[in-house]
Formats: C-alpha cells, sequence, structure tokens
C-alpha cells in the first residue's frame, strides 16, 4: 500500500512537472559575471549579473546584463561558444553595447540560430564583456539555467523512473 501511494504521488509530481515543462517555451538563465571566470582568470573589481531568455519555439533571445567597475571602459560585449566553463571561444552573437563605460546596463535581443540554441541551452556559450583595460576579457559568464528549470527537468526525470518502474513490474 504505501509502495501504491509514493508511486501515485511521484507520477503526479512527475506530471506537474513535465506539463510545465511541455507547456513553457521559455528558459531562463540567470547568472554572474566575473573576473574569476575569464581563461586566463582576471584580477578586477568588477562585477555583474545576467538575466536571459530564450524562447526555445522561435529562437528568439532576450539579455538583460548589468556591470559595475570595469577598470577600463567597455570596447565589446558578445556571447561566446560552443565552450564549456574554462574553455574559450569564438564570438556567436555580438549585444551591440553602449561603449565606453565602466559601469552599466546591456539590454538587447536576436533571432538566433538553431546551432547556438543548441550551445546556450547545453550550457556551451557564456557572456563575456571586454574592455580597455582587458582587451581579452573582463567579466564573464557562463550561461546557465536558474534553479527552477532544474528542479523542472528533476521533476520529469522521477516521472520517467515511475513509469519505467510501472513497466518493469507489468
Amino acid at each position: 500500500m504505501r509502495s501504491k501511494l509514493r508511486a501515485i504521488v511521484l507520477s503526479f509530481v512527475g506530471l506537474v512537472a513535465s506539463t510545465a515543462v511541455l507547456s513553457a517555451t521559455t528558459v531562463v538563465f540567470e547568472f554572474t559575471l566575473s573576473g574569476d571566470q575569464e581563461v586566463p582568470v582576471v584580477v578586477t573589481p568588477a562585477t555583474g549579473n545576467a538575466t536571459v531568455t530564450l524562447d526555445i519555439e522561435t529562437n528568439y533571445l532576450t539579455w538583460d546584463v548589468s556591470y559595475t567597475g570595469l577598470l577600463g571602459n567597455l570596447t565589446m560585449a558578445h556571447f561566446h561558444g560552443p565552450a564549456a566553463e574554462g574553455v574559450n571561444a569564438g564570438v556567436i552573437i555580438n549585444m551591440n553595447p553602449d561603449l565606453g563605460m565602466t559601469s552599466g546596463t546591456i539590454i538587447g535581443s536576436a533571432t538566433i540560430s538553431d546551432e547556438n540554441k543548441g550551445y546556450i541551452i547545453d550550457g556551451l556559450a557564456y557572456i563575456n564583456l571586454h574592455s580597455t583595460v582587458h582587451g581579452g576579457g573582463e567579466l564573464r559568464g557562463q550561461v546557465i539555467p536558474e534553479p527552477a528549470t532544474y528542479a523542472l527537468l528533476a521533476g520529469l526525470a522521477a516521472l520517467a523512473g515511475v513509469l519505467f518502474l510501472r513497466r518493469r513490474r507489468a
């Protein structure tokens, strides 16, 4: 009886989570940018935060990046990929920021390719802010899903596990 109740509860949780995942067309990524994430590491007092939203049906990407304390004026900002954390890669999306500031906000959007969408979803993209002092990049942040996305994916995995066990017993 107890195992049946547990299976029912897990099925319900998984169903709710999978419904949310399947009905959601957007994925939200929230992360920090720092010199510690640069390759090689950059010593800087600068910090940054980013929110990136991707509509997985239309490939429409939006970003809102705030940064403060760059040692030099901002010269470039873009997404790079494909690259895991600690690995450098080429530019895949230009963010077209206002240049020449040490603190500010970069807000923008673009319709991206399926290939770049895959890099972003798989955690193989990062944002890099370049400055006059650190031309190779002063701030970097790996594009990673917010915790709620992980929770939904875990719920989906739980549902798959319950369904697998039910089929195995039958």
